[in-house]
C-alpha cells in the first residue's frame, strides 16, 4: 500500500473499520480504536535455508508471546475481545517465544564482522542462542564465494574492505567490483536501492495507472537499469522542482517520497564510506555494470529450463517475479538480486547476462570436467570436450580445448597412438610415411593370406615410438621441432625396418594373390579383406558401372590362385556323403583337377562347378549335376565380392552376387555405357556390307578407364540397319543375328520378294496357326528359319565383307527351295497339330489329368511362336510323325486305358533321365 493508504488506519471515523495487519506491523504500531482481534495463529516468518541458500517466507504457527501480543492489541483503550482460530491445547503446545533472528538469517555478515574484529571461529563465540553449525558453514561458503575468506577461512584484504561497509556482503562485493569495471557510481545507486524497500507504489485501485507510469522507467533487459533510470529521472527533476512539486511528481509517478529519501540517505552513507577515484568515473556501459553486479550474485544465476522455470546452482528451480521486465521474455541466462520462497521460489530484480561473464567472474570457483580426449589431425594436437560448472550448474556444456597442458601423460599416449601408430599425422614426413607404407604392406599381406600372425600388434609399434620420443612431447609442434634437430645427427631416427614389424618370417607371391584381374582385355582392381562377418570379407573386384552388363559370374568363379584350392576343397566337402566318399583324399582330387584344368585351352573361362563336374565325369566316372554343388554353403570369403563404382569412383553397391547387381543396376549400367563418346565404327542407313570388318569387341579409353563394347548389326522397327555398340556380348550376338538376316534380304531382293509374297500354302498355314500367333508372325518365322537354314546354320558368323559375300554365294540358290520345303512340312505339321487339339478337346472328359497334361506339354513344345527358327528343317521333318503318334494315342485311349498308363510308366523314368542329362549338358557347355 502507499503511505497515504496506510495512514488511513490512524483516522478514526463514525463507521466500523476492519484492519488487516502483517506480523511486522502488529508489533511496531499502536492503532487506536481496536476492540476486537481475530487471531489466525499463523504468520509468515522469514527464515534462511542453508540447504537451498535462499530466504524463505513460510507460513508458520506463531509463538505464545506473539499470540499474547496480538491479544493485547484489542485492550489498549478499553476492554476488548480476541478470537483465536485455534484450540487452547494448540496454544499451550506452541513455543513460548519466536526464534531469535540469528537463528533465522544468513550469518555471512556476522561471520565477516567477527573475522575482521578478532581471530577465531564463529563456532567458538559464546552465543546466547547458538546457531546451527550447518548455517555457520553456509555463511563461510558464501564469504569464500565472494572472495572475503580464503580456503583456510582467513579474512582477505577484500574481506576487510567488505567488513567496513554497512551493507550485505553481496552488495559490498558489487561495489568493490565497480572499481574494476569503472562503474562505482552506478553500483552505489543500485546497491543502495537494494538495501531499502522498492520505492515504486502500486495502489490496488490504480494498478493500471501505476504500471503505465512505471513503464517509462523500464529498461529492456534489466531491472537493475530500471532502478538506475528511476534514480536519474528523480534527480533530474529535483534540480528543476521545489520540494513540494517534487513530492507531487513522485505521487503522479507512483513513487514513495519517503522511500526515495531513504534510498538517497543510504546512498550518501555508502558514498562517504566507500573509497574510489571519482575522477576516473565516466559513461559506463550496461555490460560493465552487470558484470560488476554479477560478482556478488554468482549463486543467484539461472539458465532457462522450461516454459517459466529457471535452473540455478545446486539444483534450484525458480521463476521470475511477475513485475520483472524479463517476466515475459525468458532470456537464456539471468542473474537475480534476491530469491524469495513463498508458493514458489521467485527471483526478483533480474537482468539478462552472457554465460561467458559467469566464467570470468567466478574464476577458480568454476569446476572444469574433461571428456573424450581425441586426436585432431588438422590441428596437430589432442583436444577434449570441456564442461564448466558453477555450484553444479552447467555454464559451458561442451567446449573443445587443448588437452595437452591439462593432462600431458594422456595426451602423449593419444598423440603416439593416433598420430604415429595409426598414421593420422597432419602433414607428410618422409620417415613416418615410410613406416606407414611398410605397415600397410604387411597389413595387406595379412588380408590376402587371411592370417593375423604376420604384423606385430599396435602395442609393439607404440613401444617403438614411446622408447625414442621424449616424455614432454604431446603435440605436433614440439614433435616437429624435436625430430628436425635429431635428424641432423641421425637421419634414420624413428625409421622402422621390416624385422621390427614381423612376428614371423613369411613369403608372399603376387601370382597367388594378384592385385588385378584381366577379363576380356579389361583390368579390374582387386582388394582383400580378412574380416569374417564383413560384407566384403575375402577378395573383391572393383567394377565400373558401365562394365557391369558385359561380365558373367563364371568369369569370377575361380577367385584368385591363392584361394581357389580352398574353394574347391569346400565345394567337394559340401557334396553328399555318397559322392564325397568317391573323391577322397580330397586334397589329391583338387590337385588332379587343377593340373587337368591347366592343360585345357579355356582355363579359368568355364564356370568352376561346370569344369569340376566334367573333370569328375571324365576322370572318376561319377556324374554330379551342377545343381548338386552347394555354392550357398561356401564361406563368404570363398565367393568373389563385387564393389560397383560410378563414373567418379564412388561406391554404388557391394555384393557377392553379380546377377543381383545386374538386376538392380543393369539400367544404370546401360545408361552409363550410352554416355560414352561415339564409337568410330558406328554407322546408320546400311543397305549393303560396305563397312569393312565388324570385330567381336571394341575398346576405347575415357577418363583413364577402358570401356569394352560389342558391335552388332541392328535393325530397328522401321527396318533400318545400323551398327550399334552394346554393353552385353549375349545381347549383341542376338541383335547381330537378326541384323544379318535383314542384310541378307537387302542383298537378295528377288528372293526377298518371293519370301514375302509367294510362299506356298500361306493361307492354310495361317489358318491352323491362328490359335498360336498371327499370320505375320508365322511368315517372319518361316523367312528367318529359311535364312538360318541356308546362310547362318553354321558356327561361323561372318565378320568381314568377304565372309558375308561368300556366305551369300553358297546359300542363295537354295533359299527359295528351302523356303518351299519349310512350307510343305509346316503345313502338314500345323494340320496335324490342329487335329490333335480338336481330338484332345473331344477326349478331355474321358482322359485322366496326368494324360492331358502330358499331351499338352508335348504339343506346346512343338508349336509355339518362332518354333521354326528354333527347330530347323532337319528336326521339323519329324514333327508330322510325332503328331501322328499323339493323334493315335488319343484315338485309341478309349479302347485300352490301362495300356496307355502302362506305357507312360515305362517311358517317364527314361524321359526324366533324358531331361536331367540335357539340363546338365547345358550347364556344362553354356556357350
Amino acid at each position: 500500500l502507499s503511505a497515504k493508504e496506510q495512514d488511513r488506519i490512524f483516522h478514526t471515523g463514525g463507521k466500523q473499520r476492519i484492519i488487516i495487519a502483517t506480523n511486522v506491523a502488529e508489533t511496531s504500531l499502536t492503532v487506536p480504536g481496536i476492540r476486537h482481534v481475530i487471531d489466525t495463529g499463523l504468520a509468515r516468518i522469514s527464515r534462511y535455508s542453508y540447504r537451498s541458500k535462499v530466504q524463505r517466507l513460510p507460513i508458520e504457527p506463531i509463538s505464545q508471546a506473539s499470540a499474547n501480543q496480538r491479544q493485547g492489541r484489542c485492550g489498549r483503550n478499553a476492554p476488548g475481545i480476541c478470537i483465536r482460530l485455534y484450540s487452547e491445547d494448540d496454544f499451550n503446545s506452541r513455543p513460548l517465544f519466536t526464534d531469535p533472528e540469528i537463528l533465522r538469517t544468513n550469518l555471512a555478515s556476522v561471520i565477516l564482522s567477527l573475522s575482521n574484529l578478532r581471530p577465531g571461529k564463529l563456532e567458538d563465540f559464546p552465543f546466547i542462542n547458538a546457531p546451527d553449525p550447518r548455517v555457520i558453514r553456509d555463511g563461510y561458503r558464501l564469504l569464500q564465494e565472494l572472495d572475503a575468506l580464503d580456503d583456510n577461512l582467513r579474512i582477505t584484504r577484500l574481506g576487510k574492505e567488505l567488513a567496513r561497509l554497512p551493507v550485505d556482503p553481496r552488495l559490498g562485493r558489487m561495489l568493490i567490483a565497480g572499481r574494476e569495471f569503472n562503474c562505482v557510481n552506478e553500483c552505489l545507486i543500485i546497491c543502495s536501492a537494494l538495501s531499502v524497500q522498492d520505492p515504486r507504489e502500486r495502489p490496488h485501485e490504480k494498478r493500471e495507472q501505476a504500471a503505465q507510469k512505471h513503464r517509462e522507467f523500464k529498461a529492456d533487459d534489466s531491472d537493475f537499469i530500471t532502478l538506475l533510470n528511476i534514480w536519474n529521472t528523480f534527480h533530474q527533476h529535483s534540480e528543476l522542482l521545489s520540494q513540494n512539486k517534487l513530492r507531487r511528481w513522485c505521487r503522479e509517478n507512483f513513487l514513495s517520497w519517503m522511500r526515495m529519501r531513504e534510498w538517497i540517505d543510504i546512498h550518501k552513507q555508502l558514498a562517504r564510506q566507500f573509497t574510489y577515484n571519482k575522477l576516473e568515473q565516466s559513461d559506463t556501459s550496461h555490460e560493465a555494470i552487470h558484470r560488476a553486479l554479477l560478482t556478488g550474485l554468482l549463486s543467484h544465476i539461472g539458465q532457462h529450463d522450461a516454459a517459466r522455470d529457471y535452473r540455478g546452482p545446486r539444483q534450484r528451480q525458480f521463476r521470475l517475479s511477475s513485475d520483472s521486465v524479463l517476466a515475459k521474455k525468458s532470456p537464456r541466462w539471468i542473474m537475480s538480486a534476491s530469491l524469495i520462497e513463498t508458493r514458489h521460489l521467485f527471483a526478483s530484480t533480474n537482468a539478462q547476462i552472457a554465460p561467458e561473464w559467469i566464467e570470468q567472474a567466478a574464476g577458480d570457483r568454476c569446476q572444469k570436467h574433461y571428456s573424450e580426449p581425441h586426436w585432431v589431425q588438422s590441428q596437430g594436437r589432442v583436444m577434449a570436450n570441456e564442461q564448466v560448472t558453477l555450484f553444479g550448474l552447467v555454464v559451458v556444456a561442451k567446449r573443445a580445448v587443448h588437452f595437452g597442458p591439462i593432462d600431458p601423460l594422456v595426451s602423449r599416449e593419444i598423440f603416439i597412438r593416433e598420430a604415429l601408430v595409426e598414421g593420422h599425422y597432419h602433414k607428410q614426413i618422409k620417415t613416418l610415411n615410410n613406416n606407414r607404407s611398410l605397415i600397410e604392406e604387411l597389413e595387406h599381406m595379412e588380408h590376402k593370406r587371411r592370417r593375423r600372425d604376420i604384423l606385430v600388434d599396435d602395442r609393439k609399434i607404440y613401444q617403438f615410438y614411446d622408447s625414442q620420443i621424449p616424455a614432454e612431447i604431446y603435440q605436433s609442434r614440439s614433435f616437429d621441432r624435436w625430430l628436425k634437430n635429431e635428424q641432423k645427427n641421425n637421419p634414420d631416427i624413428l625409421r622402422m625396418h621390416k624385422e621390427d614389424l614381423l612376428q614371423r618370417e613369411t613369403t608372399h607371391s603376387e601370382q597367388l594373390f594378384p592385385d588385378h584381374m584381366d577379363i576380356g582385355g579389361i583390368t579390374y582392381r582387386l582388394t582383400y579383406r580378412f574380416e569374417p562377418g564383413h560384407a566384403l570379407d575375402g577378395v573383391t573386384a572393383h567394377i565400373p558401372v558401365h562394365h557391369l552388363n558385359s561380365l558373367r559370374q563364371e568369369d569370377f568363379d575361380w577367385l584368385v590362385p591363392g584361394l581357389v584350392r580352398e574353394k574347391l576343397t569346400s565345394l567337394i566337402k559340401s557334396l553328399s556323403k555318397t559322392h564325397r566318399r568317391q573323391l577322397v583324399p580330397v586334397p589329391d582330387t583338387v590337385s588332379d583337377f587343377l593340373e587337368w584344368q591347366s592343360a585345357e585351352k579355356n582355363y579359368f573361362r568355364t564356370a568352376l562347378t561346370s569344369a569340376l563336374s566334367r573333370f569328375i565325369k571324365e576322370q572318376k566316372g561319377l556324374s554330379i549335376a551342377v545343381k548338386d554343388w552347394r555354392d550357398e554353403s561356401l564361406p563368404e570369403h570363398l565367393k568373389m565380392g563385387f564393389r560397383l563404382l560410378d563414373g567418379e569412383g564412388n561406391s554404388l553397391a557391394v555384393s557377392h552376387d553379380l546377377e543381383n547387381l545386374k538386376q538392380e543396376f543393369g539400367d544404370t549400367a546401360s545408361k552409363a555405357f550410352e554416355r560414352a563418346p561415339t564409337w568410330e565404327i558406328q554407322r546408320n542407313d546400311i543397305n549393303r556390307w560396305d563397312f569393312g570388318e565388324l570385330p567381336l569387341q571394341v575398346k576405347q579409353t575415357v577418363a583413364k578407364t577402358d570401356i569394352i563394347g560389342y558391335p552388332a548389326l541392328c535393325i530397328d522397327d522401321q527396318g533400318m540397319l545400323s551398327i550399334e555398340i552394346l554393353d552385353d556380348a549375349s545381347t549383341a550376338a542376338q541383335m547381330h543375328h537378326a541384323g544379318l538376316q535383314a542384310l541378307i534380304l537387302k542383298s537378295l531382293p528377288e528372293q526377298a520378294r518371293y519370301l514375302r509374297r509367294q510362299l506356298p500354302d500361306m493361307q492354310q498355314q495361317c489358318l491352323y496357326f491362328s490359335g498360336t500367333g498371327t499370320c505375320h508372325e508365322l511368315r517372319d518365322d518361316l523367312v528367318a528359319a529359311s535364312l538360318d537354314q541356308c546362310f547362318l546354320d553354321t558356327a561361323s558368323i561372318p565378320r568381314t565383307k568377304h565372309e558375308f559375300e561368300q556366305m551369300l554365294a553358297q546359300g542363295r540358290k537354295a533359299l527359295t527351295e528351302t523356303a518351299s520345303r519349310f512350307c510343305q512340312i509346316n503345313l502338314k505339321t500345323l494340320k496335324l497339330y490342329h487335329q490333335c487339339g480338336l481330338e484332345l478337346e473331344k477326349q478331355s472328359s474321358y482322359l485322366p489329368a496326368e494324360a492331358i497334361e502330358d499331351i499338352q506339354h508335348q504339343l506346346q513344345n512343338m508349336v509355339y511362336p518362332e518354333y521354326l527358327q528354333h527347330t530347323g528343317l532337319s528336326r521339323l521333318k519329324h514333327f508330322p510323325r510325332y503328331l501322328k503318334g499323339v493323334l493315335v494315342r488319343l484315338q485309341k485311349y478309349d479302347n485300352n486305358p490301362g495300356k496307355d498308363n502302362q506305357a507312360s510308366n515305362i517311358l517317364y523314368p527314361f524321359m526324366n533321365k533324358y531331361l536331367g542329362a540335357a539340363e546338365q549338358w547345358q550347364e556344362l557347355t553354356p556357350d
